[in-house]
């Protein structure tokens, strides 16, 4: 598989190394499962403001994707992707910030470098899925 990607995609071991928030990618793999929020709600409010998350095995690591419900919906629709299904996404680097100080009623200060969980600082938010090509393509100069 890491040679059909290879054409594609930035694989797990190379976004950990990235540093720039909002910057895009193109991530790929085969879903290994899929978490949908809806189902952890009794009604659904405002649908466009639920996730999907994809974890995709690239062959050299792992690496979860979130999804706008839209995104998701459609792809399964158009491509009737699932646990199993080896796709691209492409969609752009989050680098969540979980450092903090806070001072409480006693005037004691609590302070976090947010380290504790350094693999959930990172994530791609993703907008378009779709089946990884056959194909690898080529290059023209037009």
């Amino acid at each position: 598989m890491i040679d059909k990607l290879k054409h594609f995609v930035t694989f797990s071991e190379a976004l950990k190394k990235e540093t720039e928030h909002g910057k895009e990618f193109t991530v790929g793999g085969k879903i290994t499962s899929i978490l949908n929020t809806t189902h952890f709600v009794d009604k659904i409010e405002e649908p466009k403001d639920h996730f999907v998350y994809l974890m995709l095995d690239d062959a050299v690591g792992e690496q979860s994707v979130a999804l706008p419900l839209g995104a998701y919906e459609h792809a399964v629709a158009r491509y009737g992707i699932g646990v199993g299904s080896v796709v691209l996404v492409q969609g752009m680097l989050q680098i969540l910030d979980f450092s903090f100080e806070y001072k409480d009623k006693r005037g004691m200060i609590y302070k976090s470098d947010g380290v504790n969980h350094p693999e959930q600082t990172k994530r791609i938010v993703g907008w378009k899925v779709t089946p990884l090509p056959e194909e690898i393509p080529t290059l023209s100069k037009d």
